[in-house]
């Protein structure tokens, strides 16, 4: 999309250039008319127009047409928002393009990264460090740090399956990912500010990777394999019946194979076909709601196709926002925006080897392309480096504490990088470490570890800055948070069937048993029948929970006088923030992994008193 703004309807956007650099994207405004709702916002965001699904470029006037702007011009793109009566220009996406890479210094740690993970016979290595259970659930959609459960229950981040088995190779894989990704989200204007900086000490946040990384703590490597002849291989156990089979979709995750047994797909079918059937069900547009929504998500393109294939597009569906998946290239955005990825399939028939629609390789200047081995698998390769909110901002509870022991090195890569969050957390917690009132010195002493036979010790300025922001607030971090939900989209799929897990199908076929039954029986506000499914009987009246809660706070059955009008103002204020966006409406399944036992204690506080028995509530050392 140029700088005229678009007559088309899904076009929420009008894009303008930046007076300090860069796009700006503002609202369009109707007079007379209120502001979209998250979910109107999502209806007009749900859908990736035909045109981005072609296997080839977009020609200019084909992206004003359907309201599109490229991001190849690696200009950043700011959205206006609104928190606090105060207005926020935010970085919505950046991309770098291969010069970019090589005049960051990253050229090197690139092309490393590519050579591994495209290395003959590394994807049966990664499918065999996996579990079965996950194979069959997300296919190879590798999640190489940390494994969070959905549930908050006790010990639920832990080193995930691939990384308890601490192979150098995936290791090595890590470190270069997060070095990569951190290196771009300070580079990319207004993605990194002394706000986050603070943050990732004042929270301990449980970052991987080793080095100077402070923003990711999830990894993830999507592949998709593609043989010679230019037909799509579909990896997959289960063969066709995958999309039936148990809880779909981890997030970020936008391929699914497992490298089990192959299964071709028939080289005729359109490229919108191949996508489809390559990509399942992350080829519809999502979003990925259990990110950090002030962190940035950075995406690495490391394809390796043949000549008959389009490396593919990548598309932010709310802001209208594409960019082509140039190999060493790479994209910071926000995932909590909807995004999907398209394009990815053999050229048409009728298209000239010379049309300018092909991809041409870019390579920086003076710089040759690597050549791969001869055997190296042609593969549509994606890294996603990412912040998840639990780990951001994880609670003691949470916390497993094999994090803490040789298995978290398969995340932390390094000691020093465990030592470096093992004295942030317990500042953060107060945890009891062998002295009442700790100086710095007692932390130094008490996580440092032996590194080539030599004792080594953390920076003290780490812990004196830990001590510093200990219990302090941040107005301007609260406002971020809010500044990010203003132009949220939630999506609502057409198809939720294909996105469910086992637990929701049977619900919903209970329901679909129940037909009308299902159903709230209440009169809403606005004098029409609740739609939403029961969850409560009280005198033998079914009706959902919202309307329960209504129920029993006008009987006087809730604590306190007020109580009936608190539960009211709470249901309404959740109301509101699920339609401004505040709350995450993706699912996300956690690994299927042996639980581990967790025990948490702490020492005493008081000057006077003696190390007795700890109290469960807090982290030991």
């Amino acid at each position: 999309m140029s700088k005229n703004t678009s007559t088309h309807p899904d076009v929420m956007y009008d894009i303008t250039p930046r007076p300090k650099g860069g796009w700006l994207l503002a609202e369009k405004k109707k007079p007379g008319q209120p502001r979209l709702s998250a979910t109107a916002r999502g209806e007009h965001s749900k859908i990736i127009p035909h045109e981005l699904h072609r296997p080839q470029h977009v020609a200019n006037g084909d992206l004003d047409r359907i309201g599109y702007h490229s991001l190849d011009d690696n200009k950043p793109v700011f959205a206006r928002a609104m928190a606090g009566r105060k207005g926020f220009d935010l970085l919505e996406a950046q991309t770098f393009s291969p010069q970019h890479m090589y005049d960051l210094g990253l050229w090197e740690n690139l092309v490393e990264l590519q050579s591994i993970i495209l290395a003959p016979g590394m994807a049966d290595c990664l499918a065999s460090l996996e579990t079965n259970q996950n194979r069959k659930r997300v296919g190879t959609v590798y999640n190489l740090t940390w494994s969070v459960e959905p549930n908050g229950k006790d010990g639920s981040i832990r080193p995930g399956v691939i990384a308890k088995k601490k192979d150098s190779r995936v290791m090595r894989m890590v470190e270069l990912i997060s070095e990569i990704s951190f290196e771009l989200v300070r580079n990319a204007d207004g993605a990194w500010t002394e706000e986050h900086e603070r943050q990732w000490i004042k929270e301990a946040s449980l970052t991987c990777g080793g080095g100077e990384n402070k923003s990711v703590t999830s990894i993830q490597v999507n592949l998709t394999a593609i043989d010679k002849s230019g037909e799509t291989e579909e990896h997959s156990k289960e063969g066709s019946n995958a999309l039936e089979g148990d809880a779909q979709g981890v997030q970020d995750s936008d391929t699914v194979m497992t490298g089990v047994s192959q299964v071709g797909i028939n080289s005729t079918k359109t490229a919108e076909q191949i996508m489809e059937e390559s990509l399942k069900e992350k080829s519809h547009v999502h979003k990925d709601g259990h990110d950090e929504r002030r962190n940035f998500s950075t995406i690495l393109f490391l394809n390796h196709v043949p000549e008959d294939h389009f490396v593919g597009r990548f598309n932010i569906t709310n802001f209208r926002l594409t960019c082509t998946c140039i190999p060493f290239s790479a994209l910071v955005f926000s995932a909590n925006n909807p995004h999907g990825g398209s394009g990815f399939a053999p050229y048409e028939a009728g298209l000239p080897l010379n049309s300018p629609l092909r991809f041409t390789p870019i390579a920086p200047a003076e710089v040759e392309l690597p050549r791969l081995e001869d055997d190296a698998p042609y593969t549509r390769c994606l890294t996603i480096a990412y912040s998840r909110q639990d780990c951001m901002r994880a609670r003691t509870k949470q916390l497993n504490e094999s994090i803490t022991g040789d298995t978290g090195l398969g995340a932390f890569i390094t000691r020093k990088a465990q030592a470096n969050w093992m004295i942030r957390h317990a500042i953060r917690d107060g945890g009891y470490i062998g002295a009442a009132n700790p100086t710095i010195e007692d932390y130094l002493e008490k996580f440092s570890w032996v590194g080539n036979g030599v004792k080594c010790y953390e920076d003290r300025k780490l812990v004196e800055d830990a001590l510093a922001l200990k219990g302090t607030d941040d107005k301007e971090w609260e406002l971020m948070l809010k500044a990010t939900a203003y132009n949220s989209a939630h999506i609502k799929h057409d198809h939720p069937s294909l996105y469910e897990s086992p637990k929701q199908r049977k619900a919903r076929e209970a329901r679909e048993l129940l037909g009308d039954d299902a159903f709230c029986t209440q009169i809403t506000s606005k004098g029409t029948r609740c739609k939403a499914w029961l969850a409560k009987t009280t005198d033998g009246v079914k009706m959902c929970g919202h309307h329960y809660k209504i129920s029993m706070a006008s009987r006087g059955r809730t604590q306190g006088s007020s109580g009936g009008s608190m539960v009211v103002a709470r249901t309404h204020s959740r109301k509101r923030q699920r339609e401004d966006g505040g709350e995450s409406d993706d699912d996300e399944y956690g690994e299927d992994e042996d639980e581990d036992e967790v025990h948490f204690s702490s020492g005493p506080k008081s000057t006077n008193s003696q190390p007795s028995k700890p109290s469960p509530k807090r982290a030991c050392y």
